[in-house]
């Protein structure tokens, strides 16, 4: 059996940014895959990156494509009506998501594909394409047990859990640390937001890899607080204490340069170790495949 490996296709937060500053870490939106030997291709979110994903496929062949998405927000879906094997008869792709307030998942990809935003309607898409609504729920795709757990976002949002011959990978889009928006120091609900947050340590303990929406640094963060959004220094804590083995920067914040972020993961590493700790810190780069 082969290795699992993640390969990123998309790595940045918000908004495409092609140009100069971002060619090492790459400037397409939210989207990365499971490479295994199964015949179910796992891919998470839908981003522009997943464009550059179905253009990499042999074309010839028919695939069963499983994605799943975290939310609703541009960033994740965009690259829904550029995927070219769901213009392609017999190849079937599933797409998994959590209903918002008021729209499905399938209501949404539905609706950003209206004549009034793209020519091709998803009725007129000739892939076998169904949608599947889940909340915090446990299923599984063939070999690949999935676990799911609901984030901190503006909108639902989900995250990610597989456990596949032996080894735990997780994604986590878009999240925020839980706090109380009104008074930071009411012991009360500083008890409840801390278990809230302990609840994610827990989903995420042990992993081989975590993939986590990283967005922000300590210094950017308050004037973004409510955003929904992580910073560099909570997520490399929350790993930590969760005993994760590799943690991977995800969901890059638009303005970051490529030598910017060799910084943050140079400067994590040594604190890391300064610590005493072994787990390693990469950021996310579109188009390379590592191993779980």
């Amino acid at each position: 059996m082969g290795e699992l490996q993640v390969k990123f296709w998309g790595v940045r937060g918000s908004i495409p940014v092609p140009g100069p500053a971002t060619v090492k870490y790459g400037g397409n939106t939210s989207c990365l895959e499971l490479i295994s030997d199964e015949p179910e291709r796992i891919i998470f979110d839908a981003g522009t990156g997943l464009r550059v994903l179905g253009d990499s496929l042999d074309l010839s062949k028919k695939h069963d494509i499983h994605l799943l998405i975290s939310h609703p927000h541009w960033d994740h879906i965009n690259g829904f009506p550029f995927f070219t094997p769901i213009y392609i008869p017999g190849n079937r792709v599933t797409v998994y998501g959590p209903s918002t307030f008021e729209l499905t998942m399938e209501e949404v990809i539905n609706g950003q594909m209206k004549y009034s935003y793209f020519p091709v309607r998803t009725a007129e898409l000739s892939a076998d394409l169904s949608f599947k609504e889940i909340k915090a729920e446990e299923f599984d795709i063939g070999k690949f047990h999935i676990r799911t757990h609901i984030l901190n976002h503006p909108v639902t949002c989900l995250g990610y859990r597989i456990s596949y011959n032996g080894k735990e990978f997780a994604y986590l889009g878009d999240n925020e640390p839980y706090y109380n928006v009104f008074n930071d120091d009411d012991p009360e609900v500083v008890q409840v937001t801390g278990e809230m947050n302990e609840q994610l340590v827990q989903f995420v303990s042990g992993l081989d890899v975590l993939v986590s929406d990283s967005q922000y640094t300590p210094a950017e963060y308050p004037s973004h607080r409510g955003w929904g959004h992580s910073t560099t220094h909570h997520v490399v804590n929350m790993a930590l204490k969760a005993g994760v083995k590799k943690l991977f920067f995800f969901h890059h914040e638009p303005q970051r340069s490529d030598e910017e972020l060799d910084l943050l993961v140079y400067h994590y590493n040594e604190r890391v170790r300064a610590r005493g700790f072994t787990m390693e810190i990469d950021a996310a780069r579109e188009g390379v495949a590592f191993p779980v």
